[in-house]
């Protein structure tokens, strides 16, 4: 069996750099979209006073796709 050959320390600290950025974009790119989830659980009041919080028992609320489907004559987009 053949030994592998080292690569140098500069390719490997470039390589983790690129991930870490990467990661980073990446969780920069969703948290907008994870919050827009978590707050469409949420009461109008809820959001505008707690936005970032997780809902809760007192803030849980389905209103929004309640008048989603309610006013917005859903079935029609996918006919």
């Amino acid at each position: 069996m053949t030994a592998r050959p080292r690569t140098p320390l500069g390719s490997t600290l470039q390589l983790v750099a690129a991930h870490i950025a990467l990661l980073l974009y990446t969780v920069i790119a969703l948290f907008p979209i994870v919050l827009i989830v978590l707050n469409s659980f949420k009461t109008r009041n809820a959001i505008f006073r707690t936005p970032y919080a997780f809902p809760d028992a007192d803030t849980f609320s389905l209103v929004g796709y309640e008048t989603v489907f309610a006013r917005g004559n859903f079935p029609q987009y996918f006919a």
